[in-house]
């Protein structure tokens, strides 16, 4: 009996090295790939980086009008650049527009030094001094342009805040037959070309993008948010 059983045929388990090859060149593969993407996206974030930045910047050709209408929230440059227009005779009259500071300091007084600093006359100044955020600015100054007769104004603020004047500007003085031009401070210390490569151009922009974004929510709640909220 025991030799007649047949002797079983042992098999050998295929070796990994004639396994390996095709798995290697699957991975090489997807490797490839993910490369090529990762490149790609790369490229096309790098390619937009300064369209992010001049998206933000609304800029009319400076021209005559009635009144220099100044926002605050800056360290001066905005005054400087509307007086600069000032003595180019594009305007004689300015409205400087910043709330409550500190006790009963606003930074339209702020403004207003500086503008004496500079040169303008007190007697040309209208002081706005109420205004917490961007859309107060728009809605006090509007008060105050129809009470001295005013129909045209040279809207000055820095290059960064500028799209998000505009929208609220044109919502606010809709209707009033007001003419604004929006002219951002020019040589400004912001360029939205290489925003990205300064901590504060970063959070400035990051900062707009996200008030931009919020313009787009009910103008109930938005409402709400800009009875108190400064900006």
């Amino acid at each position: 009996m025991a030799g007649s059983r047949k002797k079983r045929k042992r098999v050998e388990p295929e070796p990994e090295a004639l396994v390996a090859p095709g798995r290697c060149a699957v991975w090489k593969r997807r490797f490839k790939a993910f490369i090529v993407i990762a490149v790609v996206l790369a490229a096309a974030v790098w390619w937009s980086l300064p369209h992010i930045g001049l998206f933000l910047v609304v800029a009319d050709e400076p021209q005559p009008a009635e009144v220099l209408l100044v926002l605050s929230g800056d360290r001066g440059e905005r005054m400087e650049y509307a007086f600069s227009l000032y003595e180019a005779g594009l305007a004689d009259l300015f409205i400087l527009s910043g709330g409550p500071l500190y006790a009963d300091l606003s930074e339209a007084d702020l403004l207003r030094r500086h503008a004496g600093i500079l040169g303008v006359p007190d007697e040309k100044i209208i002081l706005e001094s109420r205004a917490a955020n961007t859309y107060q600015n728009a809605l006090y100054t509007r008060e105050l342009m129809e009470l001295y007769g005013l129909e045209s104004a040279l809207v000055v603020s820095s290059p960064y805040h500028m799209r998000r004047v505009r929208v609220l500007f044109d919502e606010v003085y809709a209707g009033s037959g007001i003419e604004l031009f929006f002219v951002p401070v020019a040589n400004s210390w912001f360029d939205p070309e290489c925003w990205w490569e300064t901590s504060q151009g970063r959070r400035l922009v990051f900062s707009e993008y996200a008030k931009l974004a919020f313009l787009l929510l009910p103008e109930r709640w938005r409402s709400y948010y800009y009875a108190g909220r400064a900006d």
